[in-house]
């Protein structure tokens, strides 16, 4: 898929455009295995940052792990955070499951 972000708020701007692409490696089952490759990019002046991203699903799980390339049009500019990883863990339960469980009644 493809998505972007675009913001304004008094003089600054955020442009954020980038996609991923998913390859889905067992299908017919309860849970899917599929494997995620993209890359975002986002212009806030005045920096720049590509966001490489890969990610899995594993039963039910997705998990990804994203890093950020920052480049700085002026060498005086610095920033704390120009060195970021970051990691995902999201559990996806199946949609039917409570209907499949006992649970109580009120």
């Amino acid at each position: 898929y493809v998505s972007s972000v675009y913001s304004n708020q008094a003089n600054r701007q955020l442009l954020m455009l980038g996609g991923v692409f998913g390859y889905n490696l067992v299908s017919g089952t309860e849970f899917s295995r599929t494997v995620y490759a993209g890359i975002w990019g986002k212009y806030s002046e005045p920096y720049t940052i590509l966001m490489p991203y890969l990610g899995m699903d594993y039963n039910g799980f997705r998990m990804g792990v994203s890093y950020d390339f920052q480049f700085q049009k002026s060498t005086t500019v610095r920033s704390p955070f120009n060195k970021v990883i970051e990691i995902t863990l999201i559990y996806e339960r199946k949609q039917d499951w409570y209907r499949t469980r006992p649970h109580p009644r009120f």
